[in-house]
């Protein structure tokens, strides 16, 4: 039971308004709508949420290494290429790894970007982060490069900074794709958002600061997530819950781990330990009985 829930909570993406995303029932998952109704039951033993049409699901007979394909919103397969791992579907492109090397595929099953990378992420923003023997960058679609070096490692990203870690340092900033440092105070990690907020660690706990990196909301919390579809996931005591852009906790969702709400369904961890989904607005859809 605790791997299908921390399958669910890793399995989170941008998804398309005609969101379904798989729940374990059994042995088997089912597939729910975006009102908690389950459409599809039994089919298969895992699966990822649809994202932009299309759901990956593992067909792999028992005991044998994962064999990912891709279905259709009527559970048709799409593309029957078994691959070893999968990331999601976010507009024509999608990342998936097959004989230890991570590639990009279209929706027709046909490689977009090369097998290249050590990793290699989803599309967020028409960016996605990739490694490969030089360490970690940004690429667009086509694949070009749009960070000016490569890093030990790269954070979260809007169309301005990004948050990065240089080769050996001990510490994080925040850069613009020009590679002028924008906020540098000592920071265990950086995560920027779309709204401009970004969310940083530093000595005595998380914070939320602009872009000048003056604090906001006037207090740190234990532990933090940056800020998506307008909510972020704090952590009170042993608990999160989500605040919204003006600094209000939403006190009615209490969870066992952050999250980072997407576009329509997000999977999360009731503070109980029941998995569950959460709507765009950050209400429960359906939690586990």
């Amino acid at each position: 039971m605790k791997r299908s829930a921390c399958l669910l909570v890793c399995l989170i993406s941008l998804l398309s308004i005609h969101a379904q995303s798989p729940v374990q029932m059994g042995e088997k998952i089912a597939y729910i709508d975006s009102n908690g109704s389950i459409i599809n039951q039994g089919m298969f033993k895992r699966g990822t949420p649809f994202s932009d049409g299309l759901a990956a699901v593992d067909v792999a007979a028992e005991g044998n290494k994962p064999k990912w394909f891709f279905i259709t919103s009527d559970f048709s397969i799409a593309i029957p290429y078994g691959y070893d791992t999968v990331g999601q579907f976010v507009g024509e492109i999608c990342p998936v790894k097959k004989d230890g090397k991570w590639f990009y595929i279209g929706r027709n099953g046909l490689m977009r970007i090369d097998a290249q990378f050590t990793e290699a992420g989803n599309f967020i923003g028409g960016k996605a982060r990739v490694k490969d023997a030089g360490g970690v960058y940004l690429i667009d679609t086509s694949g070009l490069r749009l960070t000016p070096q490569n890093f030990e490692d790269i954070s979260t990203w809007n169309g301005q900074v990004f948050g990065a870690k240089y080769f050996g340092e001990p510490f994080w900033v925040l850069m613009n794709y020009d590679g002028q440092t924008v906020l540098n105070d000592s920071f265990y990690g950086v995560w920027p958002s779309d709204n401009g907020i970004i969310c940083v660690n530093r000595l005595g706990g998380y914070r939320f600061v602009d872009k000048k990196g003056d604090l906001l909301f006037g207090k740190a919390f234990m532990e933090a997530r940056a800020f998506s579809q307008g909510w972020a996931s704090i952590r009170m005591e042993n608990d999160w819950f989500l605040m919204d852009e003006r600094g209000k906790i939403k006190k009615d969702v209490r969870m066992k781990a952050g999250v980072r709400l997407n576009g329509a369904m997000t999977a999360a961890i009731n503070y109980n330990g029941k998995t569950g989904f959460l709507n765009r607005q950050a209400n429960w859809i359906y939690r586990t009985p």
